[in-house]
């Protein structure tokens, strides 16, 4: 298993979403794909700001043309935003949790506890990225998994 800057203890959208129901959860989730949200949700996950140009921020727009997108959304809300907290505990696999040093949406410390929890576990934390640490640093991520597979 690996995880990457994975919400287990924060992160995520407000648990208040969860006890959103249809129209008012399409509605929010739907506010996900104005080009302002998305462009302060990347301002918080990126660590390298220059990185966040006009074409990424459209590019994560794109998935708002597809049919059901925002109930999509509104379903990952409404499932994200119940916490996890035992699930350290319960896996047996080998784990590899992969973070980025800056992450401001899920703090390294989760990723230390994690590491703490999830018995045999490996942690990498990778410098000069935030909560994209697949897109800002790919080749170290990229490295990591495959170390972690030999």
């Amino acid at each position: 298993l690996v995880l990457i800057d994975a919400g287990i203890y924060h992160g995520g959208p407000p648990g208040f979403l969860k006890y959103f129901f249809f129209p008012f959860d399409v509605l929010a989730a739907r506010s996900f794909y104005t080009k302002g949200a998305r462009a302060r949700s990347l301002q918080n996950s990126y660590y390298n700001q220059s990185m966040i140009t006009d074409e990424l921020v459209n590019n994560y727009l794109k998935p708002a043309g597809t049919p059901g997108a925002a109930a999509v959304v509104a379903r990952m809300n409404k499932f994200a935003s119940i916490r996890h907290e035992d699930i350290s505990r319960r896996l047996r696999v080998p784990t590899l949790l992969v973070w980025g040093r800056y992450d401001k949406i899920v703090p390294v410390s989760d990723a230390e506890r994690l590491n703490r929890e999830i018995n045999g576990s490996q942690l990498v934390i990778i410098d000069e990225a935030g909560h994209m640490v697949q897109e800002e640093k790919p080749n170290e991520v990229a490295d990591a998994i495959l170390k972690f597979l030999k």
